[in-house]
């Protein structure tokens, strides 16, 4: 037997030093400062790099705000507006690829040309219903024409813009429909 505990004890030790090397290059969750045992996130900003371990990257990513266009719950790097007293998140994919308001150019969906919040505060246009983003006139009965529509013939009575082929010819002149 006492050959045995020299053994045992250079086992020990091994074991002992191979728990100090490991635990020397353990990684510590930078969120819940406990040692990460398994996957773990490594996150890069800038110069630092911070390690996240799995049970608090599925935390982060459950309450992460998703993206105002798409949905998702953002994971990635993302923009945010404050307006009106509220925050509105975009995805960077979104914010890359998705079209923009004419008005105040943040992200919005495709078919759109202005957000909802433009669409709420924006005259539109009388002829075309578009939105007007630009410069527009303003005629004593409430009608408003935007600047492509101003291009177009006018009529020769109210001296409003009408749509081409759509004027009725009254004696010498034409006026709208």
């Amino acid at each position: 037997m006492a050959r045995l505990r020299p053994v045992i004890l250079i086992l020990i030790l091994t074991a002992l030093a191979g728990y100090a090397a490991s635990a020397e290059n353990a990684k510590v969750c930078d969120h819940c400062k406990q040692v990460i045992n398994g996957s773990y996130v490594v996150i890069k900003k800038g110069d630092k790099t911070f390690y996240l371990c799995k049970s608090c990257m599925e935390r982060a990513k459950q309450s992460a705000p998703s993206c105002s266009l798409c949905g998702q719950k953002i994971t990635g790097s993302y923009s945010k507006v404050e307006r009106d007293g509220e925050t509105i998140y975009f995805c960077g994919d979104c914010v890359k690829n998705a079209p923009r308001c004419k008005k105040c150019k943040i992200p919005i969906k495709a078919g759109q040309e202005v957000c909802a919040r433009c669409a709420r505060l924006l005259p539109t246009c009388t002829l075309c219903h578009k939105y007007i983003t630009g410069s527009y006139k303003n005629f004593a009965d409430g009608s408003r024409f935007c600047e492509d529509c101003e291009k177009l013939p006018r009529c020769d009575w109210c001296q409003h813009p009408y749509k081409p082929g759509t004027g009725i010819k009254l004696g010498g002149g034409t006026i709208c429909p």
